[in-house]
């Protein structure tokens, strides 16, 4: 999950601020619509890139594993996009408790919350009275607590600590049980097997990236960040080996998980120059969709 703002924010000031314009290019700057259109665009969907492979990987990862498609996945499918598309908006109005803005702004911003919200609650209300999955409730509930904590941690400006970022990955991979749900029509232990299991995938990429930006920044904290992943994804290589040896997941499922580990303790040493965050948010993306495909073809219930 490749956050450019956050990277930018790690950044020492003078690697931040490049070749300065001249007062007249700025004037000059022609502002067509087409570009308008964009900068609207760009201040509804949300920055971090990652997140969308975070929100729709866990969601194709159960459906392929459950090996059936339903016609209730595409208001379930619109309801989640419609939540997630909310969430910028609802970060904005947010951090302007730090940082007032144009009330115009503010406005639009509500716009777009509202409209968002709507949506989903439209989608959410077909998937409860005519397909009459009524454990969405609970599910529901249960994404709109932890999007109230993210967005006070927004607030507070705590939502870049690993706790907030996890947080996110526990929100987002919700998309996975939920998707399981609307298929198997209901709650039993795959459900939440699928989860913990795209969970932990998910959570090794937020370990991996705190540990590269770090690293390459030089912070204070690289060392500890280094050692918080390497011991993730110790824990999860044990765990995975446990779990195929007593029979709780295939075997072969492991190799869903192997590139990421392996990735995680063959990172070359920092060399001090600003890491290719966007080649790193596209390889990112490269090992969520073998991911995907692995965990389709193996994965069976326990």
């Amino acid at each position: 999950m490749i956050d450019q703002r956050s990277a930018a924010t790690e950044t020492p000031p003078s690697a931040m601020l490049g070749t300065p314009r001249s007062p007249s290019s700025v004037r000059t700057a022609p502002v067509t619509t087409s570009r308008r259109k964009a900068g609207k665009r760009k201040k509804v969907l949300p920055r971090e890139h990652g997140a969308w492979a975070v929100l729709y990987g866990p969601f194709l990862a159960a459906v392929g594993a459950i090996g059936r498609l339903d016609w209730a996945l595409l208001p379930l499918l619109a309801a989640m996009t419609a939540l997630f598309l909310s969430h910028e908006p609802l970060a904005k109005l947010a951090r302007t408790s730090r940082h007032p803005v144009n009330p115009a702004k503010s406005a639009e911003w509500k716009r777009l919350a509202l409209l968002s919200v709507t949506v989903s609650l439209a989608c959410g209300a077909v998937l409860l009275f005519w397909y009459r999955l009524f454990y969405l409730i609970p599910f529901g509930a249960f994404v709109f607590v932890l999007l109230s904590l993210h967005l006070w941690l927004i607030r507070s400006a705590e939502e870049r600590r690993l706790s907030g970022e996890l947080l996110g990955v526990a929100g987002l991979t919700a998309s996975a049980p939920i998707a399981a749900y609307v298929l198997v029509g209901n709650i039993d232990g795959t459900v939440f097997q699928i989860w913990a299991l795209t969970a932990l995938y998910f959570a090794s990429g937020i370990f991996f990236v705190r540990m590269q930006i770090a690293r390459f920044m030089r912070r204070p904290d690289a060392g500890k960040r280094a050692l918080q992943s390497g011991m993730f994804h110790l824990l999860l290589a044990m765990s995975l080996a446990t779990m195929a040896l007593k029979g709780w997941i295939p075997g072969i499922l492991t190799l869903a998980y192997a590139p990421v580990v392996v990735r995680a303790f063959l990172t070359g040493k920092p060399t001090g120059t600003r890491p290719n965050f966007k080649k790193l948010g596209y390889t990112e993306v490269a090992y969520t969709a073998l991911f995907i495909a692995i965990f389709s073809l193996t994965w069976s219930p326990v």
